[in-house]
């Protein structure tokens, strides 16, 4: 092992960041089998919403490689039961047009989100909850109405704990144009929900690992006067890790998601390339 992890801090030594958008075209065409038109447009794309900035790979509707940058965000919280996925193809949860239902606190109860269920329902939207926990009668029941009845509908746990998470959960409010449940301070109640209350997204992209909730309907003035409170507030703290959860947070609400649409003639090639977009995202 002293060997190995000798090996393993001379390489450190002698490595180099690649930060430049020439030398991550290079990495990136090296890492995709010497295809420059993808190599270039991974450069584009951590160009656009940096190198820690959250870039997704989708097929295609063109015989060429194009990249869209949409205003969402991105956390590292999946769905919370499998049974809710509505595509075999990568095991995800996809909604167009949803409602986002955002709750500090845990959800056991169905009772409880029947209301914003019926509002979902009567406006014929997907419905996404994003909550402390979804367990216990909730979760059993949406399970069994989605496999039953096809229940549009898919649970996410809050990503984060304490304060981080309450700051997260009001990001996603500020971006979608809805309310946080169980926030302290304000007296909403499940049962109470109306449809403002809901935050609105133009897609909803749920894996195992992770979820992005894309097209946000929030205002725009209070989404720049949030980005400008965390400027404010970079200006005056001198911890690293606070700078660190305020760049995090910033990059949330103003950076955006890189969509990289891979294009090609044939299922076969779109996917073949999509491996290679996939490697090179990795090697940079």
């Amino acid at each position: 092992m002293l060997a190995v992890d000798a090996v393993i801090a001379e390489l450190k030594k002698q490595s180099k960041p690649v930060t430049t958008p020439e030398k991550i075209a290079q990495v990136a065409t090296i890492s995709a089998n010497g295809d420059k038109e993808i190599g270039n447009i991974i450069s584009d794309a951590m160009k656009k919403v940096g190198r820690k900035g959250v870039i997704t790979v989708k097929d295609g509707k063109t015989l060429n490689d194009e990249l869209e940058i949409i205003e969402g965000m991105n956390f590292d919280q999946g769905y919370i039961s499998p049974y809710i996925i509505n595509t075999s193809k990568g095991q995800k949860c996809e909604f167009q047009d949803a409602y986002v239902l955002s709750s500090e606190k845990k959800i056991s109860s169905i009772q409880s989100i029947v209301p914003a269920l019926e509002i979902a329902n009567a406006h014929h939207k997907p419905l996404i909850i994003i909550a402390e926990e979804v367990d216990g009668e909730a979760l059993s029941t949406l399970v069994l109405n989605r496999l039953k009845v096809g229940l549009q509908i898919v649970a996410v746990k809050a990503p984060g704990f304490g304060d981080n998470r309450k700051n997260q959960l009001k990001d996603m409010a500020i971006a979608t144009s809805g309310a946080v449940f169980g926030e302290e301070g304000l007296t909403l109640n499940l049962k109470d929900v109306q449809p403002h209350d809901l935050g609105k997204v133009g897609e909803v992209i749920v894996t195992k690992h992770d979820a992005m909730l894309l097209k946000g309907k929030g205002d725009k003035a209070q989404i720049e006067k949030c980005i400008q409170e965390i400027i404010e507030q970079l200006g005056i703290t001198t911890s690293e890790f606070e700078k660190e959860k305020l760049n995090e947070h910033l990059a949330k609400l103003s950076d955006g998601v890189a969509v990289l649409k891979v294009g090609g003639t044939s299922d076969v090639e779109v996917n073949e390339k999509k491996d290679r977009v996939t490697d090179a995202l990795n090697a940079t």
